[in-house]
């Protein structure tokens, strides 16, 4: 056994290690020991036949990727492989950051481990200079339209991200996150939901009649993000002091919780909590769609009031929920 330098982090590997230790590199297989005797002539003429067919195999792969007619099935599998690693560990974490940095050094002008980089990034600027770079290196590589994508739109400039997403999804028809990243952008563009502010405290926090319902209510829309399994302490006592002050059981007995928000990535959502629970009697009107129907970017409008919780967050009272039809895809 030998140490070798590896060809990634450069740090000393055994030449028979099958990944490096350090990065995570895929190194070659370990060659197999001599044989005692030579090769057989049969055995000679399998042998050359498999060099043959590798080189050419290879040769007829560079070539398709030339014509941009293959997106390089090594490169995607790999990519869904580093994926799930800085998943399981998180952008944020510092040994995968340092890790995926050092493979965008090695390799400046890899368009995947560009793309690995700027998911580890966390400045939306940042991220889409990283993905034109990475659109530079090779415009086929569909994830880094999914980045610029991400970064447009985190930047407010949906209608660029947009066709960022039109472009990733014409290349790669079978990439979900890009197919409902478009989607969603589209819905964004249709309704205007980018140009509108999270909700300010209204005038009304109960409605004793349909009047005051009326005149009183926010309705605020977005997209349908995830259910909260948990709320905490503070917005339990905004919903209590509002809207349940009689209320003896726990509030989160008899309320549920979701977030809407006004870009697909989360970045700007508000929290908010409708009535599952016939003794939640001081809203005016009950909510017209059930929670737990409703799917990840569906467009949905909220109709309630708006309380501030201890904490200075607002959070939305919900006394109707109603789902928008989506518009039709472009």
């Amino acid at each position: 056994m030998a140490l070798v330098a590896c060809p990634e982090c450069k740090k000393e590997v055994s030449d028979r290690a099958p990944t490096c230790p350090h990065c995570g590199l895929p190194l070659k297989a370990p060659a197999s020991s001599p044989a005692v005797r030579g090769p057989s002539a049969g055995t000679v003429v399998v042998m050359l036949a498999v060099v043959m067919v590798s080189a050419l195999g290879g040769a007829l792969a560079s070539s398709m990727l030339r014509r941009g007619d293959e997106r390089s099935a090594d490169s995607y599998s790999r990519v869904e492989q580093y994926r799930a690693e800085q998943d399981a560990d998180g952008t944020h974490d510092e040994h995968v950051r340092q890790r995926f940095y050092r493979l965008y050094e090695s390799h400046p002008k890899n368009a995947m481990y560009i793309y690995l980089w700027a998911r580890c990034v966390d400045e939306p600027a940042k991220q889409l200079e990283l993905a034109n770079q990475g659109l530079q290196a090779d415009p086929n590589f569909s994830w880094n339209y999914n980045m610029a994508s991400r970064a447009l739109a985190r930047l407010g400039r949906v209608p660029e991200a947009y066709d960022q997403a039109v472009k990733g999804a014409a290349l790669d028809p079978g990439n979900l996150e890009l197919a409902k990243k478009k989607a969603a952008l589209k819905l964004m563009i249709d309704h205007k939901l980018v140009e509108q502010a999270k909700p300010a405290p209204s005038a009304y926090t109960t409605y004793g009649s349909k009047e005051n319902f009326d005149r009183g209510a926010v309705r605020y829309a977005g997209l349908f993000h995830s259910v909260i399994r948990s709320p905490d302490a503070a917005d339990l006592q905004a919903i209590e002091t509002t809207r349940m002050p009689d209320f003896r059981n726990p509030i989160g007995e008899a309320v549920r919780g979701f977030q809407v928000c006004a870009n697909p990535f989360a970045d700007m959502c508000v929290r908010v909590y409708v009535p599952r629970d016939d003794r939640f009697n001081t809203a005016w009107q009950r909510s017209t769609t059930d929670v737990g129907t409703l799917k990840e970017h569906q467009l949905v409008t909220v109709a309630g009031a708006v309380v501030t919780t201890s904490k200075g967050e607002n959070i939305l009272l919900a006394d109707a929920v109603t789902v928008e039809p989506a518009a039709e895809p472009r």
